[in-house]
């Protein structure tokens, strides 16, 4: 492949330089040092990108903030890594009658915040009630609880969750040790407005401190001794602290790896190429349980409602190039909402999804009443077919966004690229303020496609391109009432069609995975999905 402009990847002579350069200073840190096996103690640094805005479960849907609470919250279940079944964590056990409506959770004993309130079952009903009440104005957690018709404690060690009709997806969804970490009411009502700068949880770390746009520190929960189904370790977590790095630019985070700032860090394939042979690095590889790119259209803007349009534009996109430009042909085209990494993918949407066919595409641009014009850029009645690409301003989303841009201007389509900070560009997708977006996500469940896509999460969800289709709203819904699982996949092939027929989005790729370790962290457990788990694991010093 020729390198050009957008290409990311560093000149063969800078490569050459970068390697010498951690050659020297993996000879120096072995000169210094004797490294010494150590099972406690010690600081893990991770290395990520955007920093989160607010810890308060309920008042953010951000990934990064999600992360943190995972460490120091949990769920009435977990999921196992390897297999995904579901089994209780912060309950001991659950029942449920027959129609999959009541569900009896008895909550673990012994259990303390990190302010030493005992966890009990009125904790978990004061806060799902908490993120049910319109006026805390939740979103995910809202959406994870879904229809419940009421909560009940009728003692100290007994939760009874009643729905309001059955769910596929709630004992999965109380799996989430972020979104759902139960909250000290105590503490949540002494700190006010700023509770999301202090969170507290019963989880095996516990905040320390968050220097904003910097880092945020947790440090070892010494109390923490309830059980970890998966992990040897079955006490206290065995890092001292665990420091989560914000590092925006991927150059300088892959530095900071590189040179032992950090200790682990996820990074593309382009610059895979500095780890793969290198015996100071471990790399785990999995194939994304999501998008990596798609681009969503703003169903409310009148140009991209038509249709044609958004066939036009998604037939006129190569999504292969994009592939071998954007991630060194290291992924899958993506030929619908769902990835084939994730249960009920349907095979055969590639049947109605868009092979790239750029002639087919200026067709129904011009069936559409948009005629190419002599500069080159289509037009109907004296209006310029211009479209608006608002970006995260990170330097592989603009990339992306480029590419897609090039593509698109070869239709006659003028293309402007705005690229802006993740709490700018978020709040001008929720408000309708684009045209196309790029956006990528990662889930364990087709129920994604519900909090995606469906018209409840337009005004306040993650529906920013404000897809209002009652078709889909039936599957979506019927996808999470259906509790046979081989009925429930049939009907996410019916939800992937329609989303397809009606090109409501462009999935261009499905994209691997790669989380890059330092050699010195041992025995770091890695999910089927790619996720990091930490329990067990200890740093070599």
């Amino acid at each position: 492949m020729t390198p050009s402009v957008l290409d990311p990847r560093p000149s063969p002579r800078a490569r050459t330089v970068r390697r010498v350069l951690l050659a020297a200073l993996l000879a120096l840190a072995t000169l210094t040092s004797t490294a010494v096996a150590q099972t406690a103690g010690g600081k893990l640094v991770l290395g990520r990108g955007d920093p989160p805005t607010n810890l308060d479960p309920h008042k953010t849907g951000e990934a990064a903030a999600d992360e943190v609470n995972n460490f120091i919250g949990g769920g009435l279940m977990t999921l196992d890594p390897q297999t995904l079944a579901v089994r209780p964590w912060l309950a001991e056990s659950v029942t449920q009658n027959e129609d999959g409506t009541v569900f009896t959770f008895t909550i673990r004993q012994g259990v303390t915040f990190h302010n030493g309130d005992p966890l009990t079952a009125h904790d978990f009903k004061w806060t799902y009630e908490r993120a049910l009440n319109p006026e805390t104005q939740a979103t995910v957690s809202r959406d994870m609880l879904g229809p419940i018709a009421s909560i009940e404690a009728p003692d100290d060690y007994t939760l009874v969750v009643t729905l309001e009709q059955p769910s596929a997806v709630f004992l999965r969804n109380m799996a989430s040790g972020g979104y759902l970490m139960p909250l000290s009411q105590r503490a949540v009502e002494a700190a006010g407005d700023t509770y999301g700068q202090n969170p507290v949880g019963v989880g095996p770390y516990r905040f320390k401190e968050w220097i904003t746009g910097y880092s945020i520190t947790l440090e070892r929960n010494p109390d923490f001794n309830w059980p970890q189904y998966f992990f040897s370790n079955q006490g206290p977590a065995l890092f001292d602290e665990i420091e989560i790095r914000y590092i925006p630019e991927t150059g300088t985070r892959i530095a900071a790896l590189e040179t032992g700032e950090v200790d682990i860090v996820t990074v593309g394939a382009a610059d895979l190429f500095l780890f793969e042979d290198n015996p100071g690095f471990n790399i785990n590889t999995s194939l994304r349980s999501g998008i990596g790119l798609l681009f969503m259209f703003n169903m409310d803007d009148p140009v991209m409602s038509d249709l044609r349009v958004r066939q036009a534009f998604s037939l006129g996109t190569d999504k292969d190039f994009i592939i071998d430009r954007a991630i060194e042909g290291r992924g899958v085209a993506a030929t619908g909402p769902l990835p084939p990494s994730l249960p009920g993918f349907d095979p055969a949407s590639a049947d109605s999804s868009y092979p790239y066919d750029p002639e087919a595409a200026a067709a129904l641009l011009d069936e559409a009443g948009w005629v190419l014009g002599s500069n080159g850029i289509r037009a109907k009645d004296g209006e310029p077919l211009r479209v608006r690409l608002v970006a995260y301003s990170v330097a592989e989303v603009v990339r992306d966004t480029e590419l897609l841009q090039n593509q698109l201007q070869a239709l006659g389509v003028d293309v402007v690229v705005e690229s802006y900070e993740r709490g700018l560009q978020t709040q001008m997708l929720r408000d309708g303020d684009y045209d196309i977006a790029p956006l990528g996500w990662t889930y364990g469940d087709p129920d994604v496609l519900f909090l995606l896509y469906h018209s409840t999460q337009a005004a306040s969800g993650l529906n920013f391109g404000k897809i209002n289709d009652p078709e889909l709203d039936a599957v979506l819904q019927a996808g999470r009432e259906t509790v046979v699982d081989e009925d429930r996949m049939l009907i996410y092939h019916d939800a992937q069609r329609i989303m397809n027929e009606n090109a409501y989005i462009l999935p261009v790729y499905v994209n691997e995975v790669y989380v890059v370790v330092n050699a010195r962290v041992q025995d770091l457990l890695f999910s089927v999905t790619g996720g990091v788990y930490f329990h067990d694991a200890w740093i070599e010093q």
